[in-house]
């Protein structure tokens, strides 16, 4: 799986999630759309990093 279909999938299941959540009262909109947008966000960054280190070009030396 890569990042173009992970991240919204993922984005998919917070808002089934976080709908959740809001329909019993835990969350209201405005922390629901801030909750998701952090997640998205963090998964995103962590997403690129993890692959900029995978297939880095600058291969660091040992010795």
């Amino acid at each position: 799986m890569n990042g173009h279909l992970t991240i919204p999938l993922l984005r998919h299941v917070l808002q089934v999630c976080g709908g959740a959540l809001l329909a019993r009262g835990y969350l209201d909109q405005a922390a629901l759309d801030a909750l998701t947008g952090l997640i998205i966000n963090g998964a995103t960054l962590f997403w690129w990093l993890y692959d900029h280190r995978k297939n880095s070009p600058v291969k660091k030396e040992t010795g």
